[in-house]
């Protein structure tokens, strides 16, 4: 059985409600085989890149699949060099440790997209928006993945700590990059940052588990939700 086959055959009922710091990883960091060369990126992107992204997957697959049958402390990095279709020598070139493997891909924005928030001038929720649109076409997140984390975090709970640190990175990344906005008050930024991300990882896991909402979708309720916000605070 394929790494991704097992990832499918999980059991539903172990899902984690409200996992929203694995959620913000996979979005952020995730490709889809096949559609990675579709986005925006493809003149940057070498096939040398696309496999070295698509190893970057498997062996993420491979890890969580493991650990999900085995637990945390019954894996090893040399099974899921095994599972991957790797030698243990080019594990190390991509993960340091298995629990990195269980993570994935860095996670963190695209500089380049950061840059270009920074220089917008629409509103705040407007050009979230589109970051948080661009970064998809990027990242092309994977539900399976992101219930996979789901349920390895509900048997693994001490795992969440290593997801925790992929949220506060992309928090932190946001926070400076609303320096224009906020260029006085530290504080502020990354009160606004923590709000904005809020609602991404809410949508997210309504998106991950919701097997006919699309990301369009997605980023629909991502907008939804800050409006919401806007609304209430404006009472």
């Amino acid at each position: 059985m394929t790494c991704s086959a097992r990832i499918a055959s999980f059991d539903d009922n172990s899902l984690v409600d409200g996992c929203n710091k694995c959620i913000i990883c996979i979005l952020c960091t995730s490709y889809t085989k096949g559609n990675r060369e579709k986005t925006a990126m493809d003149a940057n992107i070498t096939l040398r890149d696309r496999r070295r992204m698509q190893t970057e997957r498997d062996i993420q697959d491979a890890a969580l699949a493991l650990t999900y049958q085995h637990g945390f402390d019954g894996v090893t990095t040399e099974m899921i060099a095994d599972a991957a279709s790797i030698s243990i020598r080019t594990f190390f070139n991509y993960y340091p440790n298995k629990e990195a493997a269980i993570v994935g891909p860095q996670a963190g924005f695209d500089d380049g997209l950061l840059a270009d928030f920074g220089a917008m001038n629409g509103t705040l929720v407007d050009d979230f928006v589109s970051l948080v649109t661009a970064q998809f076409e990027i990242s092309q997140p994977r539900k399976d993945v992101i219930q996979a984390i789901d349920k390895v975090l509900g048997a693994n709970p001490a795992l969440q700590a290593a997801f925790a640190r992929s949220l506060e990175k992309m928090t932190d990344q946001l926070a400076a990059a609303l320096q224009p906005r906020q260029p006085a008050s530290s504080p502020q930024r990354f009160f606004l940052a923590t709000v904005l991300m809020k609602a991404v990882a809410e949508g997210s896991i309504a998106w991950g588990h919701a097997e006919k909402m699309s990301v369009d979708d997605l980023i629909t309720m991502i907008r939804e939700l800050l409006g919401f916000l806007q609304l209430e605070l404006s009472r």
